[in-house]
């Protein structure tokens, strides 16, 4: 259910039935909709391109090859204008942070939300074969990644979760 299945269920009702007080039905759209959007994943639209980053929709600008540290690069660069390899510990940071709280805002719920940081604390403190960049930030930010291509766009009804949709025109 969207936005606009409850204003036309009401619209409907309001042509329909005239037994239900209008303020009522006001009061139930309007309780409906609140529901609804407090629910909702509010996602900056820097947010919205790194989620397509990382899920491949930017494959033909920003090709996966390699490690996703060396793959963030130019996308980091064309996004912030700032060269990463200049300057390293601020790109490892900024893209931690960003991956982080992305990552939280998309977990399905509190469980997911600690179990996925109880993988990246894991991945970070823990070189292995899969896990083979130097840094632990470095490991940790391909988790972050990794969570993030396989976080689920649709609910188990088969609705968006958040939208991807840009406000500004742009990557």
């Amino acid at each position: 259910m969207n936005k606009q299945d409850i204003l036309d269920a009401w619209a409907t009702i309001r042509k329909t039935n005239s037994s239900i007080p209008d303020d009522v039905l006001d009061f139930m759209k309007d309780s409906s909709v609140a529901a609804l959007e407090a629910n909702e994943i509010k996602l900056s639209d820097v947010d919205k391109e790194v989620i397509l980053f990382c899920k491949g929709h930017m494959k033909d600008k920003y090709p996966f090859e390699g490690k996703w540290i060396d793959i963030l690069k130019p996308f980091y660069r064309d996004r912030y204008g700032l060269d990463p390899d200049e300057y390293p510990n601020d790109y490892r940071r900024c893209m931690f942070y960003k991956l982080h709280s992305i990552q939280v805002k998309l977990a399905d719920n509190s469980y997911a939300r600690t179990r996925e940081t109880q993988e990246v604390f894991t991945a970070a403190f823990e070189k292995s074969i899969i896990r083979s960049d130097e840094k632990p930030i470095e490991r940790a930010i391909s988790n972050l990644c990794g969570i993030i291509q396989c976080s689920s766009y649709l609910d188990k009804n088969g609705t968006p979760r958040y939208s991807l949709e840009l406000k500004k025109s742009g990557m």
